[in-house]
């Protein structure tokens, strides 16, 4: 409870820090913030909360070709409400990605035999979907290549393409990574071997089902593409008109990786704070990026209260002890 405490205590700090960091650097455009709120076109916000449903919906499609791969069937409801639960608490755990750890537990459930490969699943549909989203940007930035201004967007770009690269590479091929020299050696000294073998070797099932996985890339390219779209019509509501849309097709992927990052709660203050580093480099006007950056976090925390409403159904409710237990389950149930 204590190890608990601390680190809910250093999120809130990591949170407000940020916020305040970010407050402060844009002192002297916080009138220019509060103008852009209140002269925020509504026309341009209504389509995105309705979009946002639709690619809700369609995820929770590509999540279900992935359980089917296990011959996890569990009734298309049930998966919606899970993904609006994971939803809500993606808003108040660390990063973009803790709802993900409630969804596997909700998901867990329904299976007694499968619950380590049925939670798997939600690892594996936010793997494809990053992948999607980076590939996006990369076909983005072949197109402007010769821009000087996207020097350090281009290089983290590209970066993250061969870290996803690579680790596609050892997923198609086991032998690659016992060549690694002294890989036993290292191997030996990695805590919960167990559970990442088994984690390894489940995820390791989907090489066997690569339509499959090539139906859930093509679901997440339109997806990820469509919430840029979305993310474009947010930010033309707050009169950002300057910025070119290939440029949302290039920040958007890095700013959704930082993000997910686990250090802060919800992304907060950290996505904020990336939507105004980037869109800056092209075109300076910080107070316009930020009002962007919380209209998108207001689109996802309306949603999630859907979430929120599902949770607070008797059948859905998971006690505070659950919660703090969820992880604990999930590595029992990988390393068996």
């Amino acid at each position: 409870m204590q190890k608990k405490t601390v680190l809910n205590l250093v999120r809130v700090f990591v949170t407000v820090g940020f916020f305040a960091l970010l407050f402060w650097k844009m002192r002297g455009d916080l009138s220019s913030f509060a103008d852009a709120v209140k002269n925020a076109q509504v026309i341009w916000l209504v389509p995105a909360f309705v979009v946002f449903a639709v690619v809700s919906a369609i995820s929770v499609i590509r999540w279900r070709l992935l359980l089917e791969v296990h011959a996890i069937n569990v009734p298309y409801a049930h998966l919606v409400k899970y993904f609006f639960i994971g939803l809500f608490f993606n808003n108040f755990m660390l990063g973009l990605t803790g709802g993900d750890v409630v969804k596997a537990y909700y998901i867990s459930r329904e299976t007694q035999t499968k619950k380590a490969e049925a939670a798997i699943t939600v690892l594996v549909d936010r793997i494809v979907g990053m992948f999607a989203l980076i590939s996006v940007a990369v076909v983005a930035l072949l197109f402007h290549l010769g821009d000087p201004r996207l020097g350090k967007a281009s290089n983290l770009i590209l970066i993250m393409f061969a870290a996803f690269s690579l680790s596609s590479l050892v997923f198609v091929r086991k032998d690659i990574v016992k060549k690694i020299p002294f890989f036993d050696q290292l191997y030996a000294l990695i805590p919960f071997r167990d559970m990442i073998h088994r984690l390894y070797h489940a995820l390791y099932a989907y090489r066997d089902h690569k339509k499959v996985l090539l139906i859930t890339f093509l679901y997440s390219i339109v997806l990820q593409v469509v919430m840029i779209f979305v993310t474009y019509g947010i930010g033309r509501a707050f009169g950002i008109t300057q910025v070119p849309l290939y440029n949302f097709f290039l920040f958007i992927p890095i700013i959704s990786t930082i993000s997910a990052l686990p250090i802060s709660v919800g992304g907060l203050g950290v996505g904020e704070s990336a939507y105004v580093y980037f869109f800056n480099i092209v075109y300076p006007q910080s107070a316009k990026y930020l009002a962007m950056a919380l209209g998108l976090r207001l689109v996802s925390v309306v949603w999630g209260l859907v979430g929120g409403v599902f949770v607070m159904m008797p059948q859905n409710r998971v006690s505070e002890r659950e919660l703090e237990t969820i992880e604990k389950l999930e590595e029992e149930e990988l390393s068996k």
